[in-house]
């Protein structure tokens, strides 16, 4: 596999007792079109520092952006997800193995690699760093519908913890690793998900966080 790139970041897909664990992007990915706003929901993660690895890089960012820790659990396959190739897949013959490898073009040539792995996060996370806002949505919910706003994935049983309001009015689209996401389960469907997919929580657990 080809590692060169210009940037290299990485992400997980994070799973809190059988719900999935999203970062609201910060105001500056915030959009107002014809009198309605647009916010980006995001997996957790960023920028890989220099000699850090992409899994340390990946616990790092969780630690950073929602004060609890991410344990990596290795995928059965490792999909590469290019913008000239297309998807394929790979073995997993790292470890932990990612998810997903994404390569993608930017603007003026350079070139971004990122790793997303599978993860379970431990304890009640919280908004920190940059990030306005965790959303956390019962499997699949924001996955599936193209534009929700933010009350249609609340009255589906949504939590959403906030250090700035967000307006429950604003539409929601995918941000960076939900893209590719979404992209790789058209292609091959949810079961590589399947060893983050455990029971739902109940009430009482969400509202913990």
């Amino acid at each position: 596999m080809d590692l060169s790139a210009d940037y290299r970041g990485a992400s997980i897909v994070a799973a809190l007792g059988g719900r999935f664990l999203w970062a609201i992007s910060s105001r500056g990915h915030w959009k107002k079109r014809k009198g309605r706003l647009y916010v980006c929901y995001e997996g957790i993660g960023g920028g890989v520092n220099p000699r850090e690895s992409f899994e340390d890089a990946a616990r790092r960012e969780c630690v950073e952006e929602t004060g609890c820790e991410a344990e990596l659990i290795s995928a059965k396959t490792t999909y590469v997800l290019d913008d000239v190739r297309g998807v394929f897949a790979e073995s997993g013959s790292q470890e932990p193995s990612p998810l997903m490898v994404w390569r993608k073009k930017l603007v003026g040539g350079k070139r971004l690699l990122a790793y997303t792995y599978l993860a379970h996060v431990k304890g009640s996370p919280r908004p920190m760093a940059e990030v306005p806002a965790l959303l956390c949505t019962p499997s699949w919910e924001v996955l599936r519908r193209a534009t929700p706003t933010i009350q249609e994935i609340l009255d589906n049983g949504a939590v959403l913890v906030e250090t700035q309001r967000v307006s429950r009015k604003a539409v929601v689209r995918p941000w960076g690793t939900p893209v590719y996401l979404r992209r790789l389960m058209t292609k091959v469907g949810f079961g590589p998900l399947s060893p983050v997919m455990g029971p739902r929580s109940s009430a009482e657990q969400v509202e913990t966080l």
